[in-house]
Parts: structure tokens; C-alpha cells; sequence
């Protein structure tokens, strides 16, 4: 199993080069290609690590390594040691923005999985709503000698009832 996701780790590394180098050619930008480079990893790291039941940071790291600014360490730290502080401070501010650009891109993608997660658990009004109440009372009625008296009569007016749903679906597993 390790030989198959170290397979489909490196693919991910050719997919997030031939990415970086896309938006690079499109945008001209090195800040924006890093950024979406790193944002394509991560959402690939979490969709394989979702696929292969395996931990995210398998696909992470691996992915990752072609926009890692291995070769702007390696500059600034010769311009320390050879006393060219010039080249030092310019090499030292593109690692920053590189670093920058690749933690941007993690997190705005795990921003936007964390977002979607909370929106499937919490639920949200919409078409689905009146069939989650239905089940919700559906459920109230035939499971009340399990549920606790006070739990069935307080509901907080100011939750939207799907919310609720989300609530009581957490609180049957409990039960």
C-alpha cells in the first residue's frame, strides 16, 4: 500500500509543477504560482488521504517539493557566509514571500474544506430543511421513552431549525 501512494504522491509533485508553471506563464507572477501550486497540493493531499484512508501528510509533503525554495535558501545563506549582504536581503526576502505563498495556499484551502465540513454537519435552510424537521418529529415520536423529558420540550427559538437537526443528530448518537 506505501508503494501505491508514494506513486500517487509524485504525481501529485508533476501535477503541482505543471500547475505552478501554468499560472507562472498565465499570471507572470511568482507569488501567485507558488500560492496555487500549494493550494492544488493541499486539496490534493486531502482528497488522497481520503482515497487511501491514509494521513494527508503522506501526499503533503511529497507534493509539495517541487515550489519548496530550496535554491533561495542555498543563495542567501552564500551571501552570509561571502559578506554580499545585498544578495543576502534580496534572497532572504524571496524566501519569505515564497514561504508565505505556499502557507497561503494551505490554508486557504483548508479553510474552505473546514467551511464545507461545518455547513454539512451544522446543515443549512434551504430545500432540504422541511424534510430534516419531518424526521427530526418522526424521530422525537417514536424514540421518546429513550430521549430525556426536558430534551423533547426546550428548543431555542433563536436556532434555525435545521441547526437543530444537527444538534439532535449528535445527541442520538450519544443515546
Amino acid at each position: 500500500a506505501a508503494v501505491k501512494q508514494s506513486v500517487y504522491a509524485g504525481v501529485g509533485g508533476a501535477v503541482n509543477c505543471a500547475c505552478y508553471v501554468a499560472v507562472k506563464y498565465l499570471c507572470g507572477n511568482d507569488f501567485a504560482a507558488v500560492m496555487a501550486g500549494a493550494a492544488f497540493v493541499a486539496a490534493y493531499a486531502y482528497w488522497m488521504s481520503r482515497v487511501h484512508r491514509a494521513p494527508a501528510t503522506i501526499f503533503l509533503t511529497t507534493s509539495i517539493m517541487p515550489v519548496i525554495p530550496g535554491a533561495t535558501l542555498f543563495y542567501m545563506m552564500h551571501g552570509f557566509v561571502q559578506s554580499d549582504y545585498g544578495m543576502a536581503s534580496q534572497q532572504t526576502i524571496l524566501l519569505a514571500q515564497t514561504c508565505l505563498a505556499v502557507a497561503f495556499g494551505f490554508l486557504v484551502i483548508e479553510i474552505i474544506i473546514r467551511y464545507a465540513g461545518e455547513m454539512r454537519s451544522t446543515g443549512v435552510e434551504g430545500e432540504h430543511c422541511e424534510e430534516k424537521k419531518a424526521y427530526q418529529m418522526e424521530y422525537t415520536a417514536d424514540h421518546s421513552d429513550r430521549i430525556p423529558g426536558d430534551y423533547l420540550t426546550w428548543r431555542n427559538p433563536a436556532v434555525p431549525a435545521c441547526q437543530q437537526y444537527a444538534t439532535d443528530r449528535v445527541y442520538r448518537r450519544i443515546i
